[in-house]
């Protein structure tokens, strides 16, 4: 919206609108500049190391601070926050990115204030929030096969969608809410073509 407004429009763009090459630039150095200034990173325990599962997402979301940290002309700094204070990066994915140099390790170890306390783990911390979702787990999707709870989670999504079932008559409500209200609307236009053709046969 800033772009379109900086570059003398006197409208706001509608959505379709925003699909610009040049808007798609603007906001991308934006985003830049915005990750250059501080860290950003989840504060979900799901992305703690002591939950580390290999999941996608958290391979990810190390692989975003690490890119972070690269930025910076003193990663170590990063580093020593995300990989001793707060523990969110495995140290082999430091090393393998940074070609097994264990001097910015020890920089970011001597660097990092005391650990952060954390509070004791449950098996959720573990299992991410999609977890057991109705139509949530996709065999064909990258992240859900990829996924060390995915078996656990095909079984309990099964069980969860025979309970919608149960409880609605469907296991997906919502489409057959929108079907229900369709036919609703098919049968009020028969109604009103019936009674115009009744009136025109008058």
């Amino acid at each position: 919206m800033s772009w379109t407004i900086d570059k003398g429009d006197n409208h706001l763009p509608r959505p379709n609108q925003l699909l610009d090459e040049d808007g798609h630039q603007y906001v991308l150095d934006c985003w830049e500049e915005f990750t250059g200034v501080r860290l950003h990173r989840s504060e979900d325990d799901h992305y703690l190391v002591r939950s580390w599962c290999d999941h996608p997402a958290q391979l990810a979301h190390a692989e975003w601070l690490i890119k972070q940290a690269r930025r910076r002309n003193f990663p170590h700094f990063i580093l020593g926050g995300v990989v001793y204070r707060r523990p969110m990066v495995p140290e082999k994915l430091v090393l393998d990115e940074f070609h097994g140099c264990n001097s910015i390790l020890d920089q970011a170890k001597r660097d990092a204030m005391a650990p952060e306390e954390l509070p004791p783990l449950r098996d959720l911390d573990f299992r991410f929030g999609c977890f057991g979702l109705p139509h949530g787990f996709q065999s064909d999707c990258d992240a859900c096969s990829g996924c060390p709870s995915a078996a656990d989670c095909e079984e309990e999504q099964a069980a969860v969608l025979e309970r919608v079932l149960a409880e609605t008559g469907s296991k997906t409500p919502a489409e057959e809410r929108k079907r229900m209200l369709a036919r609703e609307r098919k049968r009020r236009q028969r109604e009103r073509e019936k009674a115009k053709a009744s009136e025109a046969s008058v």
